[in-house]
């Protein structure tokens, strides 16, 4: 048996020691080399004597050169490990103190897969018998335990989009995510009066400068002229009807001469009167479609906005006409593009100094006045999209003494732009301002409120968990009651229900009356609709009835007709959802049916809810559906006759179709900031 001398312990012979491989064994003054192949070698695939240059290279008379083998890896040493460790815990604790700025808790537990599939579209028709339980109540935007719901990051279609009001907390919470609206939820269903113009040329220019858009004849704007006095300058009063009337006259006689600014202005002018029109008027009066006209006029206020360079005017009438132009077509683009463009129009008005009272610059009357006009319906338009958004509605006002004051009390015939005066002389009656004051009156009294409550240390997100609180319920029940009585005493002890727009402001009044006490005596305050007190809950189910039949007969009654196209700006949707929910829990409630016809209505003068795809539209519907199926099983159950006509069973079906759309298949994770209550 033959034993290697190496591991024998015997000394190798003179013959072994001069062998290349012992050489090189042995040898202690040359580093140990890989043996590797030749680049060459390696590239052409084939064996390498490993010699310098190999026997290969020589042949094929090229350099031969070796690739280094890269050296292991070491392994960082237990000080390096330390202290990356350090860096990243004391990176974790300023990632964390963020968060909780932001009132997100960083402790709070993630949502598990499971707990998120509960959420999904696919599963919003449980079962009957989980419907007709009362525990079961699971109202749109209830949340464990009971509390207010705060802010949130919603992630869906690899995005996040900020939460900060209960509305579209609500509107989450049923659907289980937040679609894309981009990419789903802009997508309509194929209807004539539902278009999606791409705005983006609006802002980056796309669209064409140099060519002016084509005005319409000459009998066409002067009716367009009359509807948009009749239907829109009531409930807007942005511009002066005097001095406007002078600019469409000469759009009538001689548009080549209109100078782009005033151009733009007549356009959006043009524009809202065809959006304050139903379909079927639209084609009676104008002879064409309402979607076509839109669709035109939209497209033609853009240019005009781009030739009058609207991103760098410091002229009012472009800024009228841009907050005319998104009054038009809030209902066209996604909500929040809208919001974006808004961005546009408030940071042009404060480059102009709207955001200061006019008194304070030492401007005249009719400027004063139109600057306050402009700037008080831009933060609406702005309050109401922001809503849309899922943002906070009460923005932060300026509190200081020169901010811009309320409109006056003034009629478009009282203001001389020729009149330098300083002096303000307000009418002591009803004027041409009396909804939008009223209006503004309102948003005053909320936005206020609210810039208090954040000069006090307070974040925007705690806003709805301090109405919440006793405290805050307290202080918003006296607001609300102050402005019961003056709006009583200066307003409505003096319209004349016969008066369209006086009928309209008491409507319109009463109803914001309403919905400030549903915010003050909302059951989110209670850990549950079970726990609510009864008398509670049965004022707040009166509360939310008045508000949906306030809003049904702003579009039912005659008289009001010619603003029915505020209705779906003012939808009560807090007291939809809270209505549904109850009819949900107690399906055979008392005035079940009357309040199921109330509901069928509301789709019916609404058809938006049924055609446009909107997250908020969709948890609606399905919302309907759930009830309208626990009431289909309590009627069976109970052995009841259901008397609700024929025209009230569609309800379900408007539902289904929203529930088949591509939202239901939206696999989406949402995190959340604060874990709390029911809407």
């Amino acid at each position: 048996m033959t034993t290697n001398s190496l591991t024998s312990g015997v000394p190798p012979t003179p013959a072994m020691a001069d062998s290349p491989v012992m050489s090189r064994l042995l040898s202690t003054s040359e580093p140990r080399k890989s043996i590797i192949a030749c680049v060459h070698c390696s590239r052409r695939k084939v064996r390498c004597d490993h010699q310098n240059p190999c026997s290969a290279c020589v042949k094929h008379r090229v350099k031969c050169e070796y690739q280094q083998r890269r050296q292991p890896q070491q392994r960082a040493s237990r000080h390096t490990l330390t202290a990356e460790v350090k860096a990243l815990t004391e990176k974790v604790k300023r990632l964390e103190l963020l968060l909780q700025e932001h009132d997100i808790d960083p402790k709070a537990p993630p949502e598990t897969p499971g707990s998120a599939q509960s959420h999904s579209p696919d599963q919003v028709a449980p079962a009957v018998e989980e419907e007709t339980q009362p525990n079961a109540a699971s109202t749109v935007g209830t949340e464990p335990g009971g509390t207010v719901s705060r802010a949130q990051l919603v992630h869906g279609q690899g995005a996040y989009t900020f939460v900060n009001n209960s509305l579209m907390s609500s509107v989450h919470e049923e659907l289980g995510d937040i679609p894309n609206h981009s990419k789903t939820s802009s997508v309509t269903a194929a209807s004539d009066d539902n278009i999606r113009p791409v705005p983006g040329g609006l802002v980056f220019g796309s669209l064409s400068r140099s060519s002016r858009p084509s005005h319409p004849p000459p009998h066409l704007v002067g009716q367009l002229w009359s509807i948009f006095k009749e239907n829109v300058d009531p409930l807007t009063k942005v511009v002066h009807v005097p001095t406007m009337t002078i600019g469409i006259r000469r759009a009538m006689e001689n548009p080549e001469t209109i100078p782009e600014d005033m151009e733009a202005l007549v356009f959006a002018v043009y524009n809202t009167a065809i959006m304050s029109l139903s379909p079927q008027d639209c084609e009676r009066l104008l002879g064409k479609r309402r979607a076509t006209l839109l669709e035109e006029y939209a497209s033609a206020t853009a240019a005009a906005l781009l030739r009058a360079d609207f991103m760098g005017t410091t002229d009012l009438a472009v800024l009228q006409a841009l907050i005319l132009h998104l009054l038009s077509v809030r209902d066209l683009y996604e909500p929040r593009i809208v919001w974006s463009l808004m961005g546009v129009a408030s940071r042009v008005a404060q480059r102009m100094g709207l955001d200061q009272d006019g008194t304070c610059l030492g401007l005249s009357t009719f400027e004063t006045e139109m600057r306050r006009r402009v700037w008080w319906m831009l933060k609406t338009l702005d309050s109401q999209t922001a809503e849309r958004c899922g943002l906070s509605e009460f923005q932060v006002c300026d509190l200081a003494p020169n901010r811009t004051q309320l409109p006056s009390n003034i009629n478009d015939n009282q203001l001389d732009p020729e009149d330098l005066s300083p002096l303000l002389l307000e009418s002591d009656t009803l004027t041409d301002m009396l909804f939008v004051r009223v209006r503004y009156k309102l948003a005053s009294l909320h936005t206020t409120s609210h810039t208090k409550f954040l000069l006090q240390g307070n974040s925007s997100s705690q806003w709805e968990e301090y109405l919440a609180s006793e405290k805050g319920r307290a202080e918003l029940e006296s607001s609300v009651n102050d402005f019961e009585r003056s709006l009583k005493s200066e307003v409505f002890g003096f319209c004349d229900p016969s008066e369209p727009l006086q009928l309209l402001t008491m409507l319109m009044g009463q109803s914001a009356i309403n919905t400030i006490r549903l915010l003050a005596h909302h059951p989110r305050r209670w850990d549950s609709l079970d726990s609510t007190p009864p008398e509670e809950r049965q004022m707040i189910w009166e509360i939310c009835i008045s508000l949906l039949k306030q809003n049904n007969m702003l579009q039912t009654n005659p008289l009001l007709k010619r603003f029915a196209w505020q209705a779906p700006v003012v939808m009560q949707w807090r007291a939809l959802i809270h209505v549904l929910n109850t009819l949900r829990v107690s399906p055979v409630t008392e005035k079940a049916e009357d309040v199921w016809g109330l509901i069928g209505s509301i789709y019916s003068n609404n058809p938006a809810m049924i055609n446009d795809m909107q997250p908020l539209h969709v948890a609606v519907a399905s919302l309907c559906l759930k009830a309208y199926d626990a009431r289909v099983a309590a009627m069976k159950h109970q052995d009841l006759r259901d008397l609700t006509d024929p025209k009230r069973n569609q309800i379900p079906l408007w539902s289904h179709h929203h529930l088949l759309t591509p939202l239901k298949k939206t696999s989406v994770t949402r995190t959340r900031a604060v874990h709390g209550g029911v809407l």
